[in-house]
């Protein structure tokens, strides 16, 4: 088992069920000194959604345990990114997790697209992350 940590449309329960079937909500994540931001390019011309270190901010998410089996089939659905070791404040204390870091960054060079956003911000409700942060993933701009 793994601990994995969503930040983005991985948060949405069952978009990240149907990439990996093992995963199983394990608690909420806040890590420190990271920001969420859009500037992963894709091929439609829309941004996704990525982290990077940025002082005094915070990304909060979903912590899900996850059998290794899975990682294949959530790498293939994550293209663009590369596995990252973090420590995530909990309930309970720090965590060790596995996230995803772009591999490539493109800052200010475009939006998101709204459904895109409407899944991340679905996931965030649906997992209880706190309502100043869904607040600001409603803010958001996006292309359409």
């Amino acid at each position: 088992m793994v601990f994995y940590f969503a930040y983005a449309s991985n948060m949405d329960p069952a978009g990240m069920q149907a990439k990996a079937p093992s995963a199983r909500f394990y608690t909420l994540g806040r890590l420190a000194d990271y920001y969420l931001g859009f500037g992963v390019p894709t091929p439609a011309g829309t941004m996704k959604a990525g982290i990077c270190p940025r002082h005094d901010t915070a990304v909060w998410g979903v912590v899900y345990a996850i059998d290794e089996s899975d990682w294949d089939a959530l790498d293939a659905a994550e293209p663009g990114y590369a596995h990252a070791q973090l420590t995530v404040q909990t309930s309970s204390g720090p965590l060790e997790v596995t996230t995803y870091l772009p591999e490539i960054w493109e800052e200010g060079e475009g939006l998101p697209s709204r459904a895109y956003l409407d899944t991340i911000i679905r996931g965030a409700k649906a997992s209880g992350l706190p309502p100043e942060y869904v607040a600001m993933l409603e803010w958001e701009d996006t292309q359409d």
